[in-house]
């Protein structure tokens, strides 16, 4: 499970997500994709879920569509956007499901 850092905030902005990050002042705005994935893993779906959602959405192999939202996950963890939960694996990486 992820969270919003407590540093970041975040908007919707014309159908697109402005992040501010309140350690550096700084802000980043999200694509509708990367909106979309943000979104899902701010209110705690599951990368499955949000993979099953997406995958019929863009009709997208279930499969790449999980390689995207881990690698976004992965790169928003990096650089203190999200932060992983309790349920996170104890090496701190982040869980793939399975691509079935």
């Amino acid at each position: 499970m992820f969270s919003v850092a407590p540093h970041i905030s975040w908007s919707d902005v014309e159908g697109e997500l402005v992040l501010f990050d309140g350690r550096d002042q700084s802000y980043l705005g999200l694509n509708g994709s990367a909106s979309t994935i943000w979104r899902g893993l701010a209110h705690g779906a599951s990368i499955a879920t949000l993979a099953d959602e997406l995958a019929t959405t863009v009709s997208v192999a279930r499969a790449v569509v999980i390689d995207d939202i881990v690698a976004f996950a992965e790169e928003a963890v990096a650089k203190g956007l999200l932060v992983t939960g309790p349920f996170a694996a104890p090496s701190g990486a982040i869980l793939r499901p399975a691509s079935a």
